[in-house]
């Protein structure tokens, strides 16, 4: 056999051993690929622990306020209460299930703005009383509108503290150790315009000094309101 059958010959089992080297490897990557994972790693979600740990981050899984969202809020109202303040009707969704309870508090906010309201009608007239209020004109103050828009700022405040003292039953003990209102008292000595901070809870009319109607009956519901109240929020 001459030389050029030889390196023919040879340069064809050359050939064949690289396609069958190649093909070798392509098969190997490809089983490799398709073979499926003898020890895959997994993870376990453990619900329960997701949600125990939710619970702490925001209280409650839901959509419901969790309990101590509720106490405070429950708080909220009752410290509304001793403060005289009209409720936002958005608390009430705190209490239901207790219709009686948010109806007595329906009844609080409405006496609370009526009696606000009179109380600072009737502080208009005193301040204006014991200061001897006059209009620009020099025409004597009266306590409604158009005289009210002349009231200076410290007039006003004056009123407001009065107005806010008289909603609560210990009125005339408020007034007198008021730091801003004592002086004025205080100023007028025996005489008989020191004395109204004992009446302020009584109309004078011919009949004679009664206390004012509604009033005390006022003072019983935010007592009760209030221990009703405590009573929820230490029951939670």
């Amino acid at each position: 056999m001459n030389r050029s059958k030889l390196l023919y010959i040879g340069s064809i089992c050359l050939l064949v051993l690289i396609t069958v080297t190649a093909t070798t490897y392509v098969c190997s990557l490809m089983i490799e690929k398709s073979a499926p994972v003898t020890n895959p790693i997994t993870i376990d979600y453990d619900t329960e622990a997701l949600k125990e740990a939710h619970r702490d981050a925001v209280g409650t899984i839901d959509s419901t306020p969790s309990l101590q969202y509720e106490k405070e809020k429950i708080a909220e109202i009752c410290d509304k209460i001793i403060n005289r303040e009209v409720i936002p009707d958005s608390y009430y969704g705190f209490l239901v299930g207790d219709d009686k309870l948010i109806e007595d508090i329906k009844f609080h906010n409405k006496l609370t703005a009526e009696f606000c309201e009179y109380f600072t009608h009737k502080a208009t007239g005193i301040i204006i009383a014991i200061l001897e209020l006059n209009n620009d004109d020099g025409s004597p103050m009266t306590s409604y509108a158009k005289d009210c828009a002349n009231l200076s700022d410290e007039n006003r405040e004056l009123i407001a503290r009065i107005s806010k003292h008289c909603l609560y039953e210990n009125a005339n003990e408020l007034l007198r150790s008021d730091a801003k209102l004592s002086l004025y008292i205080a100023a007028e000595g025996g005489s008989s315009a020191g004395l109204w901070p004992s009446l302020i809870h009584v109309e004078i009319s011919e009949g004679g000094a009664n206390e004012i109607v509604g009033l005390s009956d006022y003072f019983d519901l935010e007592k009760r309101l209030v221990t009703e109240l405590v009573d929820i929020i230490n029951a939670r």
